[in-house]
């Protein structure tokens, strides 16, 4: 059977719910994932894959390898051109090295400072202490994801019980153990 894509208002209108549509993907925002949803379950209860929300956090401290934090924040930004739900989103960086970690990630005279542009964004800012870092990451309403950087465990155990997030990735992004489900909070 050839699949056939309808609009989501053409998908949550209850007139259209005997159409054979067999099954649903989409991807934005989380008020219209919950009608998507809800219109799946008023209908012939058909699959449904949502993904949702997004804006997920990086924290990057003073004692991470500055290198390979750049790195690893780039990958969480780009990785699927930034089309996933758990791509880092914001980036904030401990001011002891936040300088260094700019000018390796960014700088006014490229291209991406001065034209338009269409693809993933990565937000860079700044903390002093982890009591700040930890409140900057939960300033989103969206809870996916988030990743830690740091050398210090004492750090990534306390930041990671901190995090409201279903995920907390620590010195890695995108690493799933198969038994895990992938849940907000």
């Amino acid at each position: 059977m050839e699949a056939k894509k309808f609009g989501v208002n053409e998908f949550v209108n209850p007139k259209d719910h005997n159409k054979p549509i067999q099954e649903v993907s989409f991807t934005g925002s989380t008020e219209t994932g919950r009608k998507v949803m809800m219109a799946a379950t008023m209908s012939n209860l058909k699959s449904v894959s949502l993904e949702l929300g997004g804006k997920s956090p990086v924290l990057i401290f003073d004692d991470a390898d500055v290198d390979k934090a750049v790195d690893l924040a780039l990958f969480g930004t780009l990785h699927n051109k930034g089309e996933i739900c758990v791509a880092f989103f914001r980036v904030y960086v401990q001011e002891g090295i936040y300088d260094e970690f700019e000018k390796k990630t960014s700088n006014e005279d490229m291209l991406i400072s001065q034209d338009e542009i269409f693809g993933p964004v990565m937000v860079l800012s700044k903390f002093k202490s982890i009591e700040e870092g930890i409140e900057k990451a939960n300033i989103s309403k969206y809870g996916l994801a988030s990743g830690i950087v740091t050398k210090n465990m004492d750090i990534a155990n306390t930041v990671s019980r901190s995090i409201r997030a279903g995920i907390v990735w620590i010195n890695c992004f995108f690493a799933f153990d198969v038994d895990c489900l992938l849940e907000a909070t």
